[in-house]
Parts: C-alpha cells; sequence; structure tokens
C-alpha cells in the first residue's frame, strides 16, 4: 500500500469562473480548506470548475463537498478529469447527477498509441 499523500485545496478566480483545484488526499484533514474553498466559492457567485485530475485518493468528505457546493453556490459545478476512483465515488452517489463531469484531454486512438518510433512525418498523404 502505498504511502498517504497530503491533500491540498487551491482556490482561483478567473474570467468570471471559480477554480478549486484538489490533489492528494482529499479526506478529513482537508475538512477546514474545503470549507474554506466552498465558502469563497459560494461568495464569489460564479459556475465552479472542481479540478480533480491530482486527486490520489478521496473519502466522503470529498463527496459531501462536491454535494455542498452545487447546494451552496447554486450555480453551474463542472468536475474536471476526475481520477477512476473520484469518477467512481461520483457515479455511486449519484453526485454526477448534480454536476457535470468533463474529460479535457480525448483518449488516443489505437493508432495513436501504436510506436512511431518518435518520428512526425507528417499528415498522411492524400489518396
Amino acid at each position: 500500500m502505498s504511502d498517504p499523500q497530503p491533500g491540498t485545496v487551491q482556490v482561483l478566480f478567473d474570467h468570471g469562473r471559480t477554480r478549486i483545484v484538489l490533489s492528494g488526499d482529499v479526506d478529513a484533514h482537508l475538512e477546514a480548506e474545503l470549507m474554506e474553498a466552498l465558502a469563497a466559492a459560494q461568495e464569489a457567485k460564479a459556475p465552479v470548475d472542481v479540478d480533480t485530475r491530482n486527486i490520489t485518493f478521496m473519502d466522503s468528505t470529498g463527496v459531501g463537498f462536491l454535494a455542498g457546493l452545487v447546494s451552496r453556490v447554486g450555480r453551474e459545478v463542472t468536475v474536471i478529469d476526475p481520477p477512476p476512483p473520484v469518477r467512481f465515488l461520483v457515479g455511486l452517489t449519484k453526485v454526477n447527477t448534480l454536476v457535470r463531469v468533463v474529460d479535457t484531454t480525448e483518449p488516443k486512438t489505437t493508432a495513436e498509441n501504436a510506436d512511431d518510433g518518435g518520428h512526425d512525418d507528417g499528415p498522411p498523404d492524400a489518396a
């Protein structure tokens, strides 16, 4: 079992949106920081993006935070790039019916995954 990764919470404001960046372990140790982030988002009165791509673990504290954002902010809440464990919890608890879940990275196709030797030969020839 891997060592826990201390969690962090950052709140950023830009272009009429609030962005909350969560990373590491999102659990009871972060409760105070999550409540501060929730209050800041509520005060900003703007749509909220929650960047979850660097979460290594999330328990009911994180799920409760997301649900609280929806109920207290009263604006759109978007969860960005949830890793599989976060996606599972958000789906299991039906929070995914309250928030918008988006993936900013497209999965590569099989052809794109093939090893091309590191060469870019440009666009394919037109037939």
